[in-house]
């Protein structure tokens, strides 16, 4: 296959992204990562989510929402989580939220390319990956 440049420049922008739960659906992972969180003092706990909400606070509306929503999300494996501060409530779920670009995932979803071998389809037809 051979590739030809065509002139256009894709340029990333930030402001365009969502935010939404990252959860692994293995219980033993979602409970390790919720234990490194837990191990962190008070003050650490502040400082790091300061360092996060500094990173995406500037892209997205209603950040803390997003974050308690996915705290929400696995409080159910956290002994005595009515207990948990704020604080530690917003950082695990940060640590449970992931960046979603949707204009990413369109121009790189591999079913929007011809698959390669397009022989056995129909005329008129394509194969995409």
């Amino acid at each position: 296959m051979k590739l030809h440049p065509t002139g256009v420049l894709l340029r990333p922008d930030n402001r365009r992204v969502v935010v939404r739960p990252f959860i692994s659906i293995d219980p033993t992972r979602i409970e390790h990562v919720i234990a490194r969180a837990l191990a962190l003092s008070e003050q650490e706990t502040e400082k790091q989510l300061s360092l996060v909400r500094a990173d995406f606070s500037e892209r997205h509306i209603a950040l803390d929402k997003s974050w308690l929503r996915n705290f929400a999300k696995v409080q159910g494996h956290i002994r005595d989580s009515e207990t948990i501060s704020e604080g530690r409530r917003l950082f695990i779920g940060a640590l449970f939220s992931g960046e979603y670009a949707l204009e990413s995932a369109a121009l790189f979803n591999p079913s929007i390319v011809p698959h390669p071998d397009q022989s056995g389809v129909g005329q008129g037809d394509l194969a995409l990956s």
